[in-house]
């Protein structure tokens, strides 16, 4: 009886440790463990989207884990009055870190509705060297601040159920979008891009961590139940 019991709370010790171990790595990498990125690493750098591309507003131009990348126009005082260039790398890519895209009087349109799973955060880096931006979220209104830093940051102001936060000042810095993210538009006269991620509901994956775990510690404890059963039908016969 007494080593029955010590083998029951040592597979339950067992199972507790792994529950922890599972809960534990699920709950650091849950926000970053499914991620849809366009970086523009894989483009060569020098490649233009565009009026020299050649291209047309709405032409789709880049597809990239399931992110899709489309062309716009620029707009002005709320009127669409220029369609240049997008330059992946651009005029001072070496300032940057890595690869961005350069937007000189366009706009561009990221599309999240193929990445696979519900947006509920959106990321990216920028720099921006001067001019006005362009900046609308889910097909809504176009907002043109002189800097990122002056988008409007209330709840639902971009878009219903989204809120928009900066991280950074004029010149460079990371905006984050938070909430049902389905489309993302931006556009400048010397405005750089870069690393646009879309992110899942953190606690979507979470839960689905938690019924994994849950079922490593059913397992468990059916096994400890199998091993410590008399009188089995295995055992009868033999």
């Amino acid at each position: 009886m007494k080593r029955r019991h010590s083998q029951r709370v040592e597979q339950l010790a067992k199972t507790k440790a792994l529950l922890h171990i599972a809960l534990g790595t699920l709950w650091l990498i849950a926000p970053h463990g499914q991620a849809a990125t366009i970086d523009f690493e894989s483009v060569p750098v020098g490649t233009v989207y565009g009026i020299d591309g050649p291209h047309n507003p709405n032409d789709t131009v880049l597809v990239e884990n399931g992110i899709e990348m489309s062309l716009a126009e620029f707009n002005l005082l709320g009127e669409p009055v220029d369609f240049e260039n997008a330059i992946v790398g651009g005029r001072y890519a070496d300032l940057f870190p890595s690869t961005p895209l350069e937007l000189n009087r366009i706009s561009v349109v990221f599309n999240f509705a193929a990445v696979g799973f519900d947006v509920s955060e959106v990321t990216f880096d920028y720099g921006n060297l001067g001019g006005i931006v362009n900046f609308a979220v889910n097909g809504g209104p176009i907002v043109e601040p002189d800097y990122l830093t002056l988008l409007p940051d209330g709840p639902g102001e971009l878009a219903a159920d989204v809120t928009a936060t900066v991280l950074g000042d004029t010149f460079s810095g990371v905006v984050t979008l938070t909430g049902p993210v389905a489309e993302l538009l931006v556009g400048g006269e010397e405005l750089y891009i870069d690393n646009v991620t879309a992110l899942p509901e953190p606690t979507a994956l979470f839960l689905l961590g938690l019924g994994g775990a849950a079922l490593i510690h059913r397992r468990g404890c059916k096994s400890t139940s199998h091993a410590n059963t008399p009188g089995r039908a295995r055992h009868a016969s033999e």
